[in-house]
């Protein structure tokens, strides 16, 4: 439809979708995170997991920096929830240091309030495209099209995958695709990667992943709370 507008407003003479296509959309990009979710990822515990489950452990100086990514991660929320862009982000830390479990928080936070989402293991990702090989081109491109159009998608564990150039292109490819919209599509990964390993197996991602004024990156230093327990 066309907007009745000024000459000189931006968009004047352009096509913008009428509500009830967006409404449509967003409802198509619901069920399609759904499905993908319900396909390939969270466990029953990991779908319980909340923003603010995470307790303390480690050193004042450690968990300070895994409490302030907590309060990134309820903004995030906070934004999506407004209908605000919240930037994209980057978790670094050892296995163990609580990324998937606020990953997991966020992603649950925004499901519950209805922004489509999806939250996706890198390997499990790689692996769910290669089953949708030998012939079925019309399934592996819609699995890469929710990745790519979904609102908000979780990448865990980047550098855990058994890197192929194969999986590299694929991987740069959903990145550079939410990349170009990248206002619209916040996407967050985590990896146990340090940012110089980032940027040196993982150049073309690191780019955009990286990007000062569009992502914020959160060094979190806490140790691996399964070896805390057990000390």
């Amino acid at each position: 439809m066309r907007v009745h507008v000024s000459l000189y407003h931006p968009l004047f003479g352009q096509l913008v979708p009428c509500a009830c296509k967006v409404r449509e959309h967003h409802c198509r990009q619901l069920e399609v995170a759904r499905e993908v979710m319900a396909h390939n990822q969270m466990t029953e515990r990991e779908r319980n997991l909340q923003i603010n489950g995470l307790q303390p452990w480690g050193s004042r100086a450690d968990w300070d920096t895994m409490k302030k990514a907590k309060l990134w991660g309820q903004e995030f929320v906070e934004k999506l929830e407004a209908d605000d862009s919240p930037g994209w982000g980057v978790l670094i830390g050892v296995p163990g240091s609580g990324k998937t479990h606020l990953l997991c928080g966020i992603a649950n936070a925004l499901i519950d309030r209805g922004v489509p989402t999806i939250f996706v293991y890198t390997t499990a990702l790689l692996n769910a495209l290669k089953g949708t090989f030998n012939g079925r081109d019309n399934e592996t491109n819609e699995f890469l099209e929710a990745l790519t159009e979904v609102q908000v998608l979780m990448l865990d564990d980047l550098g855990a995958e058994y890197r192929t150039g194969w999986s590299n292109s694929i991987l740069e490819f959903v990145i550079n695709a939410r990349y170009k919209d990248r206002e619209a599509r916040p996407t967050v990964i985590a990896t146990n990667l340090s940012k110089q390993a980032l940027m040196s197996q993982y150049p073309r991602i690191a780019s955009r992943v990286l990007e000062r004024g569009l992502s914020v990156v959160h060094m979190v230093t806490v140790g691996d709370y399964r070896l805390e327990r057990r000390t």
